[in-house]
């Protein structure tokens, strides 16, 4: 089969390699239609991530078709149109069972490699889905591939953030970082009930098109950082901030923009080992601060997809290009050079 594989730093290409079989009676084999490139592949892309070889698949998120599925498996079936989540938990330890599936006790993910279970990629034909009734979820009826596709991960991490978050009826909602993931908290909080949603970032079209889409108020900011600009429109701080950059200096105005007893909900991914914080500021102004760490797609994917059929959310309103399999190494130069929002590879 056809897949987009890794060859080293800020490579890519399209091979051919060893299609999958399920290895148990409780997996399911997937005919992709739709995979996406995500601001978590360029971690891999730029070789980031400990372990990477060359020839190992690319990608976490997808959609499509089952083809097979194992004996044991009960809730699809061949033909159904399904989306997978870009976690695989295995639906049966405590974490598991209390519906923390993204603490799963042997939580595994594509696309990134043997540190995070070398389960290959999903910017493939077909993909391999271990205990497929936790890691496939039906796509309704009325839902397009598109929006369905984004349920699997950026859509559910956006509302797992504001879930985390605490987001209530009538709340002031700053985000920071306005590409995809951070358009969608937007577009999640709003869904959530916050009367007011402000967007920051540094880049000013990724904030004209995170208008367009969300109708959020948007703040550019500058070298003095986005507490000063976001301070400047309301002085009295946001009820609730969500970090979505994954940059120390945006954690920290985070935590400045944040009200007295504001909650600050950390999605955006964190890799120093250490930084320094204001912990004396923040236990006096009683800051809560919720680092998510990787969504748990499964424990809110069921809530977000019944939205999206609702027509509450439209995830695929953050997608700027639709390229096929064989153009994704380009796809993945426009990503780098930060010249897309939301890249939709069509694998069909």
């Amino acid at each position: 089969m056809k897949a987009l594989v890794f060859k080293g730093p800020a490579t890519v290409a399209v091979e051919d390699v060893e299609a999958p079989r399920p290895g148990g009676p409780r997996d399911a084999v997937v005919r992709v239609r739709l995979s996406a490139i995500c601001g978590s592949d360029l971690h891999v892309y730029n070789d980031h991530v400990p372990g990477l070889y060359s020839g190992m698949p690319m990608g976490h998120e997808y959609m499509g078709e089952v083809v097979t599925v194992g004996a044991d498996v009960t809730s699809v079936r061949p033909g159904d149109d399904v989306v997978g989540s870009f976690t695989l938990a295995c639906g049966g330890c405590a974490h598991c069972a209390a519906g923390r599936f993204n603490h799963c006790t042997s939580g595994r993910g594509y696309g990134f490699g043997p540190l995070f279970g070398d389960c290959g990629g999903t910017q493939a034909e077909l993909v391999l889905v271990p205990d497929a009734d936790v890691n496939l979820l039906g796509r309704p009826a009325g839902v397009s591939d598109e929006d369905a596709l984004l349920v699997g991960d950026i859509m559910s991490t956006a509302w797992y953030a504001c879930r985390r978050g605490r987001v209530v009826d009538g709340d002031l909602v700053l985000t920071i970082g306005a590409g995809p993931v951070g358009v969608l908290c937007a577009m999640a909080a709003r869904a959530q009930g916050a009367r007011r949603i402000v967007l920051a970032d540094t880049v000013p079209d990724r904030l004209d098109r995170a208008r367009e889409i969300t109708g959020a108020e948007t703040v550019l900011v500058g070298e003095e950082g986005a507490a000063a600009a976001f301070r400047a429109i309301a002085p009295s701080g946001a009820d609730v901030v969500i970090e979505s950059a994954g940059l120390p200096a945006a954690l920290l105005d985070a935590l400045t923009c944040v009200r007295d007893g504001g909650t600050v909900s950390v999605i955006g991914v964190h890799g120093e080992e250490s930084m320094r914080m204001p912990s004396g500021d923040m236990f006096r102004r009683g800051v809560d601060l919720q680092m998510c760490g990787p969504a748990n797609v499964q424990g809110v994917w069921r809530e977000v997809m019944a939205a999206v059929a609702a027509g509450t959310l439209s995830p695929s309103a953050v997608i700027s290009h639709r390229l096929r399999l064989e153009e994704a190494p380009h796809g993945y130069e426009l990503f780098a050079a930060r010249k897309a929002m939301k890249i939709v590879l069509d694998i069909a």
